[in-house]
């Protein structure tokens, strides 16, 4: 059911959930996300699994990376009327060759997975009448963000 979610509740459910992952992959987060900020409308249940399969991908990039530097940045703030969630990681990046496909269905850069994370994500962002889009993360990375409607006051 839709309701007004707090971006903040929305990241604390989700790492809580991702925390046993996150220590056996030596993983950690530095999350900014303001308790000050407006909430966001939609089905929270959805919401929640779209942060999920985000930040799983996001914990599965950085498998090479060097430890001291697994580190995902989660941040919120509001821009345009919109609420703009952003989640980076210090992995690989995103092949640029690659951009377009990443949202297909069964698109996927990991062996023996079955690429379905992204394309659902979209998919349940746009149904939220919302945005989901991906950059190269200044330093060595990929950014993915997610802009969602606020809820009206």
């Amino acid at each position: 059911g839709t309701e007004d979610c707090a971006v903040a509740a929305l990241v604390t459910n989700v790492l809580a959930l991702l925390q046993g992952e996150m220590r056996q992959r030596q993983v950690r987060a530095e999350v900014r996300v303001p308790a000050t900020l407006p909430p966001v409308r939609g089905d929270r249940v959805l919401l929640e699994q779209v942060l999920l399969n985000l930040l799983s991908n996001s914990l599965q990039a950085m498998q090479a990376t060097p430890q001291d530097q697994r580190v995902v940045e989660i941040d919120a703030d509001v821009l345009d009327g919109r609420m703009r969630i952003r989640i980076a990681d210090h992995g690989p990046g995103i092949d640029a060759s690659l951009a377009e496909q990443v949202f297909a269905p069964f698109f996927t850069t990991k062996a023996g997975g079955l690429g379905l994370g992204l394309n659902i994500c979209r998919t349940i962002v746009e149904a939220h009448r919302g945005r989901l889009s991906f950059a190269d993360r200044p330093g060595g990375g990929t950014v993915f963000t997610l802009a969602l409607e606020i809820s009206p006051p």
